[in-house]
């Protein structure tokens, strides 16, 4: 890709673009770089299920340039300020209790939250599932977490709605996708799951398919994230 183009910005997908499960795509570190020296606003995307900060930090580990983008927008970091929001709102009653369901001991989804973190399905008022390692855990794994939310019919936040995940191994994993487990999961979470974006007060099923219930999701998202800027450090 020549860094000469008409084109004043560009969003950019992470992962099958700039990167897989093991690190860059050659040639993608130079080109970001080439375009950010050109005077080009970048903004990487992704359905990440972690916050933005924790997206940085990877680009960065794997050898990209910080400052070759202007803003790193996932899912994750877009629903943390949906809830921090919610949270903010019902200011006054008692925190509620989540179950997260993340990789590699991420807690920067609820991080900075109003929000209690709960051990398993039994005590949790809903389920936010940013990640999961099905690459490493078995399905049963999971059903001991979540069985018993199921049986309350708690609702779950898919975050991360991957139907396969890119992995350090040689070969994608199926099973690793939050979206293809929580849809192998059928049964144990009797309540509604819900594929971001989302509010928890207004979900959006993946079986809506209507454009005016999209076109509220985007809106919803929209509002939320145009007024965010990145923070330097």
């Amino acid at each position: 890709m020549r860094s000469k183009s008409v084109s004043d910005a560009f969003l950019i997908d992470q992962f099958g673009v700039l990167r897989d499960g093991k690190g860059p795509y050659p040639g993608a570190v130079e080109t970001l770089s080439r375009l950010k020296q050109a005077g080009k606003t970048i903004i990487i995307l992704s359905n990440s299920g972690k916050r933005s900060v924790e997206n940085d930090r990877r680009l960065a580990a794997l050898g990209f340039d910080p400052q070759s983008w202007d803003w790193f927008l996932t899912s994750g970091e877009v629903a943390w300020r949906i809830l921090q929001s919610e949270t903010r709102q019902g200011s006054g009653n008692a925190a509620r209790k989540c179950l997260l369901v993340s990789r590699d001991d991420d807690t920067s989804p609820l991080d900075g939250l109003d929000l209690e973190r709960a051990e398993s399905g039994e005590d949790a008022d809903f389920i936010l599932l940013a990640a999961s390692e099905g690459d490493v855990h078995p399905l049963s794994f999971y059903e001991v977490q979540l069985a018993p939310a199921a049986k309350r019919g708690v609702p779950c936040l898919c975050t991360n709605p991957d139907k396969i995940m890119l992995t350090k191994g040689a070969r994608p994993s199926g099973q690793g996708g939050s979206w293809s487990f929580t849809r192998n999961s059928a049964g144990m979470c009797a309540g509604s799951v819900n594929r971001f974006p989302t509010s928890m007060r207004q979900p959006v099923n993946s079986s809506d398919r209507s454009p005016r219930r999209k076109s509220a999701a985007s809106a919803t998202v929209l509002s939320t994230i145009l007024p965010v800027r990145r923070v330097p450090g």
